[in-house]
């Protein structure tokens, strides 16, 4: 049986011996000489010679032919007829080239591989007087200061590396591909670390899967979604998309936003305890200046008006209670009823004494919030107006003094919004409805603040006591990218996918000039408030016992306070990157 294909030297048949018994090569070695078909041969002195068999240049002992002449291709140790990649010493192997690379070994010896981020096809084993070096093959003669080159059935290929390569897949690599590390001239797997996609070393992960980012804590890096992040106390976000890692805040700040040192919560029981203006400070540094106060129970210096204080220069604690310490200059230069105020001349009912102090004359008591003398009451509940079995242990009261609520225990309180879930009907505290956590008034749609897990959508844009509790921010889900605000235990949009929107009221919105909330939005989240909005210490507003949270804008309080956040113009408008 005989078999036949065309060359370019005439008719060729395949190694199947003909009926005389002659050999297919022998034939062939015969119409080569007949024919002048060139191929690589070494010359009877064993030397290589440029322009011989098709050689185009030798290798460095001249005992080889390191690459053909053009529509030659170097095959084992021959250069041989068809169009192909003439391989130089220095060739580095490109995307998609092993292919086309005559001196990698026949067989299932390509692969791909990643090099950040970038895929290339590489020769894992090459003829046998060349190896693999960066995923193209090279002399092995050429590259023995770099890899130590097999033997036996390992021709071809490295079995270890030298100098600054590592091996990996049978070759030397000046880097390790994605997902590998250099150590001890080795490619190792960054397996160790679940979800890491590159890493410099066994603990260190500098990039993730799945659209986590890298946490880095103790020295020691994991893969977490940024919802893990800010969710966990003393990390924040750091960076825009594409550069994110998860960074623990420095010490003493137990909650930082945006960077490590702008702290939003310190570690209360540290020398250190006190939040002021994104710092955290001792006792005499919170109320240095006078112009704050020490509020133990959130561990933040507040500012005198942010306690109920109106009109005052400085403040201090008294007797457990916040008063002024200093009136400004001008006409109201007394103490008003309690020092909770300076006023230009005492209120009806009530005179000034040696102390500049007014006090409410005999019969008379101050109101709620000591800008008035109402008669005082027989009843011995504290500011109640009526009441049932007057001074006996089982007296209950009926009604309060004018600015005071009745409580469901028949007590007498200065706000509702003390008893949490409670508001203000006429002069008695009554339930929310079960849908809110606070509110304004009854209805699912007049809530303030919701329960944890759930979020805050008003109803009207233009009225900030109508709104409803929700199921809170998802990631990837209505427009919105990132959920880093925590308020109140519920997550809160921070970032929007849209780029040109930023988040409003909870919701990825179009910041247009006609509508304009937002002067400068930055990959989906607004930096800088519009005018009459401003970032704000707290959130929810007027809500005792609530987690404030430094990521807000909010419209300007009727107070001027740059911090406080109260009556109807304190409310949530905007979240910021936390």
């Amino acid at each position: 049986v005989m078999h036949k294909e065309e060359s370019v030297g005439g008719v060729r048949e395949t190694e199947e011996s003909r009926a005389d018994g002659t050999s297919a090569e022998a034939r062939e070695a015969g119409a080569r000489m007949s024919t002048g078909t060139k191929t690589r041969e070494q010359t009877g002195s064993g030397q290589c010679a440029v322009g011989t068999n098709g050689c185009a240049e030798c290798d460095s002992s001249n005992t080889a032919c390191a690459r053909c002449e053009a529509e030659k291709r170097l095959e084992g140790s021959q250069c041989v007829d068809g169009i192909g990649v003439p391989l130089g010493r220095s060739l580095t192997a490109d995307p998609k080239s092993c292919s086309n690379s005559p001196s990698c070994a026949s067989g299932d010896n390509c692969i791909d591989i990643q090099n950040n981020g970038v895929t290339k096809e590489v020769c894992t084993k090459c003829g046998n007087t060349y190896v693999p070096i960066d995923g193209a093959c090279q002399p092995k003669d050429a590259q023995s200061a770099s890899c130590t080159a097999g033997t036996d059935t390992n021709q071809g290929t490295c079995t270890a590396c030298l100098g600054s390569y590592y091996l990996y897949s049978g070759g030397c690599y000046a880097t390790c591909p994605d997902g590998y590390y250099g150590d001890s001239n080795a490619c190792k797997p960054c397996s160790a670390i679940a979800g890491c996609s590159t890493c410099s070393s066994a603990t260190v992960c500098t990039k993730c899967d799945g659209g986590k980012i890298v946490k880095t804590a103790a020295g020691v890096t994991s893969c977490v979604t940024e919802e893990e992040c800010t969710g966990t106390e003393g990390f924040f976000v750091k960076g825009a998309d594409g550069s994110k890692t998860c960074e623990a805040c420095t010490s003493p700040c137990v909650a930082c936003t945006g960077q490590a040192t702008h702290c939003t919560k310190c570690n209360s029981a540290g020398e250190t305890p006190y939040l002021r203006d994104n710092s955290c400070v001792n006792k005499a540094g919170c109320t240095s200046g006078d112009t704050h106060y020490a509020d133990e129970a959130a561990k933040e210096c507040k500012l005198c008006a942010d306690g109920g204080l109106r009109d005052c220069s400085t403040c201090e604690i008294s007797n457990t209670q916040l008063v002024c310490k200093a009136c400004a200059d001008g006409d109201k230069n007394k103490f008003g009823l309690g020092k909770k105020s300076c006023v230009s001349q005492c209120p009806t009912n009530s005179q000034a004494g040696s102390d500049n102090v007014c006090t409410c004359n005999n019969g008379f008591t101050p109101n709620a919030d000591s800008t008035a003398c109402v008669a005082a009451s027989s009843c011995k509940t504290p500011h109640c107006r009526t009441c049932d079995n007057k001074g006996a242990a089982t007296e209950v009261c009926t009604a309060c003094i004018s600015n005071y609520y009745l409580t469901p225990t028949a007590q007498c309180i200065d706000k509702c919004e003390k008893l949490r879930g409670y508001y203000a009907d006429g002069n008695v505290c009554k339930p929310c409805s079960p849908e809110c956590a606070s509110c304004t008034a009854a209805g699912a749609d007049k809530c303030l603040s919701c329960p944890a897990g759930k979020a805050l959508k008003y109803t009207s844009e233009t009225n900030p006591s109508d709104g409803t509790c929700v199921d809170e921010c998802r990631a990837n889900t209505g427009g919105c990218d990132t959920c880093g605000a925590i308020i109140g235990g519920s997550k809160y949009c921070s970032r929007c996918g849209d780029a040109s929107q930023a988040p409003l009221n909870g919701d990825c919105a179009t910041n247009t000039a006609r509508t304009q909330f937002c002067t400068q939005v930055d990959g989906g989240a607004c930096t800088q408030c519009a005018n009459g909005l401003q970032r704000a210490a707290r959130w929810p507003p007027c809500v005792p016992g609530s987690e404030w949270q430094a990521a807000l804008c909010v419209r300007q309080s009727v107070q001027g306070s740059r911090q406080a956040c109260t009556g109807t113009e304190g409310r949530l408008l905007l979240l910021l990157p936390g």
